[in-house]
């Protein structure tokens, strides 16, 4: 998570490596304040993987722990989604994890998401593993967006982002995702 060939922009952009939570003990990408952990109001920022080749049969895995604004069993006024790019991030399109996203927004004018966007969000359930199906992608560059987005009322914690893993049938791991020190 902390190769320089990772960036993040967008308004109220907070995105940035912490500890306050960790996945297996290792930081984590964290989209919220370090300090208060919360997000703040209007924020719609993303975070952005190094470009990496898909291979055959490729996807993308990589772990969540997600606390936002609620409104119902079904949908929050606040969210997360991930996007790809296949242009060197000229352009993003939506892009739906295996199983689906399990919420959607609330229709709202002070959200960056349209209504019924399907998102991710939650209320601090625990890390969940997410699976991006990427093989409709195979042989070319990608870039993956993981793109945070709240309304201008309540605010919760955020987003967390970790071991973010592409694999396929073919290709070894890109360098900046291969793993460090000892495994047991």
């Amino acid at each position: 998570a902390d190769n320089g060939a990772w960036s993040h922009s967008g308004t109220h952009d907070l995105w940035h490596i912490d500890t306050g939570r960790t996945w297996n003990g290792d930081a984590v990408w964290y989209c919220g304040d370090p300090v208060t952990r919360l997000y703040p109001d209007d924020c719609h920022a993303w975070l952005d993987t190094p470009a990496f080749r898909v291979g055959t049969d490729g996807g993308l895995l990589f772990r969540q722990w997600i606390k936002s604004e609620p409104d119902s069993a079904t949908h929050f006024w606040d969210g997360a989604i991930v996007s790809i790019s296949t242009n060197s991030g000229a352009t993003f399109t939506v892009i739906e994890p295996v199983g689906g996203y399990p919420y959607q927004i609330t229709d709202n004018p002070a959200s960056p998401f349209p209504a019924n966007q399907p998102c991710f969000a939650g209320t601090g359930e625990g890390w969940q593993t997410v699976m991006l199906d990427l093989a409709a992608f195979a042989g070319r560059d990608a870039i993956i967006r993981f793109e945070f987005g709240s309304d201008s009322y309540v605010v919760d914690e955020g987003w967390y982002v970790a071991n973010v893993t592409p694999f396929s049938s073919d290709e070894p791991l890109p360098a900046w995702l291969s793993p460090q020190g000892a495994w047991g």
